[in-house]
């Protein structure tokens, strides 16, 4: 039985001889088995000259290929560039591109290569009559095959001399069909040396035969073993070159400090290039050579734990939740600053030697004090003010039960929830890993205390910028930070309204955040329950602000949905309690309480929902309160005002659409107990949620209204999550709707205070100014010397933890989708021949394959992912099959098809979740390891091997998956990926690749298939090892302008509508502009209220243009004052009859009495509109437009 390895590298391995080879040393291949070497191998291949691409083979974005143009020109007189040649060819040639010292004179080249020398056999034929007497024998038919040689080549280079060439021999002194050609350059004391390796044999027939090839070359270049140069180990020496000089951005001056030790020593040329990992010499190597499947080991860079006290008691939440008196925290939280302070001082020794960079350095150090102050600043906070110190207990015993409970849930839907009773093992729980802050979860939650609690503080006007990898825990800093300023307002008695809005880019993404904050809204109302003279009556709920794709817009969609099955506005959004993992389906839903609690609607009238666990605290039918604090429909948001409220940015382009959303903001008139909150702009004449309560009876009954003469607070946090996301089209107009938030949340002039996060961003400055209008921004953890080494993280050397590995391919001898099933057949057949063992080759347990036999495969688009459904149904198994009987002694034959699902937005989001639950399924120990073909079903038809009377039911092969997946799913058993092409942003590469591989003891395996053909992909491919060394620098920067000429004709009337109807909302003299029904014509130039409310906003818009885009503010003002007079010469010509937008019920003869201001962007003009188009969301960057067309007969024939 073999010694046991990392999976990854039998995988890498499997790949290597499957794409590149030879599978064996001296292997045949005869055409007759239908294999040749040129179709058998996709990469590594050298072609003749001149050789059009395979037709099947994406020729966009083509690039030059690797062969000298004029084969006549004498070499010697030529520059060495083989790569000025017809767009479209595959390869000739490989090369290599170096540096060496000026001491350097000689290197020592190892070239290895082989050829397919042509072979022929006569086939045996069999007869199917004897050959009788006289007749002649029948014509022998021969066949056609390739035998491998392997050629080695050594010789040496000078670097005296500038260029040179010269043909390779084989063992028999036969000049070869290969050249080799070099150059040399001197530049700034160092040699530029440059080698290729061409196939000289000119294009024959329009076939290319596997004997004109060149197969599997590889140079390696080292230091001459002879040479008399110095005494340098290693002659290699970094192709970079670093400054602090004062012509760079900063950003560019901080990326050049923290990557100064990542080094690339060798550029490939159709190839990649690796060197010696020796860490001796940081600056240069031993040896550099080519290889067409690089691999390149990413550093983990994980949060810093406590390992020893009094740090370790400091972060425990059991410790935090339970101190009596708040002056406690200081001596509890104190070690935190100390350490950070003890680390910052060590910076000064660390960068003794680094004087390059003295500036930068010096600003590091500045940026890691500043927040080491603000940590202070929040310690005290905690431990003097009596309001915040109980905030800040109660947000740590929130997050203690979520924790729990989330784990005991987990456990619960692990096990199909069976036998759930009671609650959590917190003994166990608290031996085995106790709840505990990393320490940059609880260092960020402080440093923030201070800009909440005094809102007039310097602190309120920096946007604080979380950054940390994909899976390192920005949720749960961000959701105590939450838990604080809930806590807070209920100290304050400020117990109704929104606290906080958390916003999402994806609704994928946002609704599995709102399932985890829905497991700490739970937690705060147990506790609210246990003590509700401190807390409060109200509960605290979290609302799911989406589209109506997902969620329904109203109570009555949602009952008329509920029990269909249907793809849009489908109220099921929750199928397992967030508190005991109990699973939930639409019986659970309800909008009664149940005969035990006295019947009757649920005040406020909504739909709630109750745990079908009675054990649950959320389950119990005999009490009112006893159910999920959550609320997931537009009117219930809207009548409860939830504490918490998570969106997408897309939903808040709605603002101008429907004036009710303004009670989001505190805008409010009343509330009852019966329909909850209603907006400022209802009256009696209203509708639906606009309505104002006019309840008729008892006294008793009048008493339950509530009239509210000043607003509500608004919210006072905003957090915006995955910030790297919002840029280019999308970024500009949440920047241009993002006056219109800001503004809705100003508090008697104070701003709400902005978090955001992200795993991958840069230029985030200037991202910041553009989205929120904020001049000075923090990321946190400040950077200091190395790139993610900052005190609260730490990078692991592969030494200690093996990290995520990265490994490259790019075909060049079959098209995309050939390429893509190969890989994909050689990596999920592999997986599976580990599993079975029947040579006992492998000594693997379940556990240990498991998080490499679901393939996550990942597309730039869904059109490719839908194509990869059809390859991965017959091409993807074919070739598994042809590696398993060609090349498995002990290989099963595959008869069931693959299982496939895919992961993208074409999906329903009730699909969502169970397609979770399908991919967590993983291998049970007591797993079948039997091949297919040996595989019975029992007579039950349950999936039990009659063979080893085993179960054989298998996890998903493969997740086809878009970039859904790249935001905010969290799967641990999953850690093996293709990436199909590279794509467009590094952003996402980074967050897609970070989905996988988060187990330590299972590390990531992504293996990126690039396209020959596309300049990009060459071009990372080329540097493969530098790129992924330096991936986080080579983010692309986010651009948006919502201020330019196009951003402003596409929705800044939308931003005035939004701004007018939602403020005037509370206002006595004009507040009947904001009713939906009749508003839209009470915009008249003769009301002095809103001429004031509409220079008040003019001068607050004016002001954040002049920070935004100054160049801009001029035309921004002057087009928002034609905007105003727009709707004034509408709202006069039709005074009356205007309305914002037609609804369902506009229809005619009707709508000839009604106009309308609003439609939405590249939708047809309805009857009436006489107004300005404006977006319904903010993924209408750019306007489309509906085409209709008919055949030419059709036409001629009207």
């Amino acid at each position: 039985m073999a010694q046991n390895n990392d999976i990854r590298e039998i995988l890498i391995d499997e790949l290597k001889k499957d794409i590149v080879g030879p599978r064996q040393e001296e292997e045949i291949f005869w055409r007759s088995e239908g294999d040749v070497p040129t179709s058998r191998y996709l990469t590594g291949v050298l072609y003749p000259k001149q050789t059009a691409l395979d037709e099947n083979t994406n020729l966009s974005n083509t690039v030059e290929d690797g062969e000298p143009e004029d084969e006549e020109e004498d070499p010697e007189n030529q520059d060495v560039n083989p790569f000025a040649i017809k767009i479209g060819t595959q390869p000739s040639s490989l090369g290599i591109t170096c540096c060496v010292s000026e001491n350097t004179k000689t290197i020592d080249a190892e070239i290895n290569f082989a050829i397919y020398e042509r072979q022929e056999k006569v086939l045996e034929q069999k007869r199917k009559t004897k050959q009788k007497d006289g007749e002649p024998p029948k014509e022998e038919r021969t066949d056609v095959g390739w035998k491998r040689k392997a050629i080695t080549s050594n010789f040496t280079i000078e670097t005296k001399t500038t260029k040179k060439h010269f043909d390779i021999k084989d063992d028999d002194g036969k000049i070869l069909h290969v050249q080799i050609r070099y150059k040399i350059n001197k530049k700034h004391d160092k040699y530029y040396v440059t080698v290729y390796l061409i196939n000289t044999k000119p294009k024959g027939t329009d076939y290319t035969e596997s004997d004109e090839c060149i197969f599997q070359p590889e140079f390696k270049l080292k230091k001459s073993e002879n040479s008399k140069d110095s005494d340098e180990k290693n002659i290699f020496i970094s192709m970079e070159h670093y400054d602090d000089t004062s012509t760079k951005d900063p950003e560019e001056k901080e990326f050049d400090l923290l990557f100064r030790n990542k080094h690339f020593f060798a550029v490939g040329r159709n190839c990649s290039v690796e060197w010696d990992k020796d860490k001796k010499f940081l600056d240069s190597v031993s040896w550099v050579k080519t290889t067409f499947i690089p691999q390149y080991e990413i550093d983990v860079i994980q949060p810093r734990k406590a390992d020893s006290e009094p740090l370790s008691t400091s972060l425990r939440l059991s410790t935090l939740k339970n101190v009596k008196e708040i002056s406690e925290y200081e001596e509890l939280l104190s070690p935190i600053v100390l350490e950070y302070e003890k680390w910052i001082e060590g910076l000064d020794k660390q960068h003794q030697g680094t004087e390059t960079f003295e500036n930068t350095i010096n600003h590091q150090i500045e940026n890691c004090r500043y927040a080491k102050e603000r940590i202070m600043d929040g310690i005290r906070l905690v431990s003097t003010d009596p309001i915040a110190g109980k905030a800040f207990r109660f947000a740590n015993e929130a997050m203690y039960d979520q924790m729990m409970y989330s784990r005991w849930a987990k456990e619960n839907i692990k096990n199909d929830c069976k036998g759930i009773a009671g609650g959590p093992p917190f003994n166990q729980y608290e031996e085995e890993d106790p709840p505990r802050w990393y320490v940059f979860q609880i260092a960020f939650i402080l440093l923030n205390l201070k800009s909440i609690v005094e809102p007039n503080s310097e602190d309120r006007k920096i946007v604080d910028l979380l950054w940390f990898p994909t899976g390192g825990g920005k949720t749960e800093a961000y959701l105590g930070i939450i838990a604080f300023v809930l806590a807070r307002k209920r100290l304050r008695k400020e117990n109704d309204g929104v606290g906080v809005i958390m916003r999402y880019t994806y609704r994928l993404l946002t609704i599995q955040q709102f399932h985890r904050a829905a497991a700490l809204m739970c937690a705060c109302e147990c506790i609210r329950k246990d003590n509700e003279e401190v807390w409060g009556k109200e509960p605290f709920l979290v609302g799911l602000f989406v589209g109506n794709d997902t969620t329904p817009n109203s109570l009555e969609t949602a009952k008329k949905n509920l029990h269909r099955k249907v793809d849009k506005e489908n109220p099921v959004q929750i199928i397992n309690c967030p508190r005991c993992g109990t699973k939930l389906d639409e019986y659970n839903y309800h909008t009664k309480h149940a005969d035990q609690a006295g019947g009757g609607d649920i005040r406020p009238k909504r739909m709630a929902i109750r745990c079908a666990n009675k054990n649950c605290e959320f389950g119990d039918e005999a009490k009112e309160d006893s159910y999920l604090p959550v609320v997931f429909i537009d009117d219930d948001i809207i009548s409860t005002l939830p504490s918490l409220l998570i969106g997408t940015v897309d939903k808040f382009a709605r603002l101008a659409w429907d004036s009710k959303f303004a009670a989001i903001f505190g805008k409010v008139r009343q509330s009852c107990e019966q329909h909850g909150f209603h907006p400022a702009g209802a009256n009696a004449a209203g509708y639906g949620s606009m309505k104002i309560c006019k309840h008729a009876g008892s006294k008793e009954a009048k008493n339950r209204i509530i009239n509210y003469e000043k607003p509500l607070p608004p919210p006072e946090l905003i957090i915006q999550d995955e910030l790297h996301l919002i840029t280019g089209p999308l970024g500009t107009l949440v920047g241009l709707y993002e006056t219109v938030i800001e503004d809705l949340c100003l508090n008697n002039g104070i701003k709400p205070k902005i978090i955001a996060s992200t795993a991958t961003i840069k230029n985030s400055v200037d991202q910041i100014k553009g989205i929120f209008g904020r001049t000075v921004s923090k990321i946190f953890p400040p950077q200091a010397l190395d790139f993610g080494d900052t005190y609260f993280s730490e990078v692991i050397p592969s030494s200690k933890q093996r990290g995520r590995i990265h490994v490259g391919v790019c075909s060049t001898s079959a098209g995309g989708q050939t390429a893509d099933a190969r890989i994909a057949g050689a990596i999920l057949r592999k997986t599976r021949h580990i599993l079975e063992n029947k040579n006992n080759e492998f000594n693997y347990t379940t556990d240990e394959i498991d998080p490499y036999y679901t393939l996550i495969s990942y597309y730039n688009t869904r059109r490719s992912a839908g194509s990869a459904l059809r390859y991965y149904g017959d091409s993807v198994p074919y070739f598994m099959g042809t590696i398993s009987s060609k090349f498995e002694t002990d290989g099963a034959k595959n008869k069931n098809p693959l299982q496939v699902t895919e992961l993208t937005g074409r999906l329903d989001a009730s699909e969502i979740p169970e397609i979770f639950k399908q991919i967590e399924v993983g291998m049970s120990k007591e797993m079948c390891r039997c091949g297919e073909s040996q595989r019975r079903q029992s007579e039950d038809n349950e999936s039990v091997c009659q063979t080893c009377k085993k179960q054989f039911k298998r996890p998903l092969d493969a997740v086809l998956c878009t970039n859904m997946l790249s935001v905010g799913v969290d799967i641990q058993r999953l850690s093996l990926m293709v990436i199909n092409n590279q794509p467009k942003h590094t952003a996402e590469y980074i967050q897609a690749s970070g989905r996988i591989g988060r187990s330590k003891n299972a590390p990531g395996l992504v293996i990126t298939s690039y396209r020959y053909t596309a300049a990009r992909d060459l071009s990372i491919y080329e540097n493969f090892n530098d790129f992924h060394s330096h991936y986080h620098r080579n983010v692309e920067p986010g651009t948006l302008t919502p201020f330019a000429p196009r951003a402003r004709e596409t929705a800044l009337f939308g931003v005035l509508v939004a701004l007018i109807r939602n403020h005037a909302s509370i206002e006595n003299e004009c507040h009947a502009i904001a009713n939906n029904k009749t508003g839209a014509s009470m915009f008249k130039q003769n009301n002095p209220k809103l001429t004031d409310l509409f220079d008040k906003i003019k001068e607050r818009l004016e002001s954040r243009v002049g920070t935004v885009d100054s160049k801009e503010k001029e035309k921004t003002i002057a087009d928002f004052e034609e905007c105003k007079r727009k709707w004034l010469r509408i709202a006069n010509k039709y005074s009356g009859k205007l309305k914002y937008k037609r609804n369902y019920y506009d229809i005619a003869p009707k709508v000839e009495n009604i106009v309308f201001l609003l439609k939405t962007i590249g939708d047809v003009d309805p009857p009436g509109f006489a107004g300005q188009q404006i977006p319904v969301s903010m993924r209408q960057a750019d306007g489309s437009v509906k085409v209709y067309y008919q055949l030419l007969s059709e036409a001629e024939d009207e």
